[in-house]
């Protein structure tokens, strides 16, 4: 059945988020992507949560992602990156886990998580209609935290490889670490 969604529906989807479909059309279908290309329960999508700690709403929320869908991130990305850091920082505070947003306007994704407070972007796709797997690929990293990946060199590149979001988050990460900590006496190199 999974087979057959990728086959049939995955390039009609894909094809109409390229065209910047529009906040409510976007939302429709990342929650197809979410459900059936990642088998999201419609229980675990969460659309237009209320954030009254910092009055807003989230557009949607699945595991530790938020979604903030624009018509068009040409000339929205500055209201998207204004509204991620605190939509992220509500949600980090109240469940105690790290988050990722991903603002998209379905041609264009970016994704993003909170570093010592500040909204930093980790990684960027662009849409294309003739490689509709590449957006599942993509957001994979972001939306799962499987430990049933096969160890097979192209599964741990997609996954784990430099390009990755995996990467991208572990190896911001590690930089923060060795910036806070580089001159310390434990860790100093001689």
């Amino acid at each position: 059945m999974l087979d057959d969604w990728r086959r049939h529906d995955l390039p009609e989807i894909v094809a109409g988020l390229a065209g910047r479909p529009g906040h409510e059309r976007c939302r429709t279908l990342i929650a197809e992507i979410l459900r059936h290309g990642f088998g999201a329960a419609y229980a675990a999508l969460d659309h237009e949560v209320r954030m009254p700690e910092v009055r807003g709403r989230a557009d949607t929320l699945f595991g530790a992602t938020v979604f903030e869908f624009k018509r068009d991130l040409r000339r929205e990305l500055p209201d998207a990156e204004a509204r991620l850091p605190d939509y992220l920082a509500a949600r980090e505070s109240r469940t105690g886990r790290r988050y990722i947003g991903i603002a998209t306007d379905g041609a264009t994704f970016i994704a993003y998580e909170r570093r010592d407070g500040e909204l930093v972007e980790i990684g960027r796709h662009k849409t294309d209609p003739n490689q509709p797997d590449a957006l599942l690929a993509w957001l994979e990293p972001a939306l799962s935290d499987r430990d049933d990946l096969a160890p097979e060199p192209l599964v741990v590149a997609r996954e784990l490889g430099r390009e990755s979001l995996t990467f991208r988050r572990a190896s911001n990460a590690l930089g923060a670490l060795w910036a806070a900590l580089r001159a310390h006496p434990d860790v100093k190199l001689i």
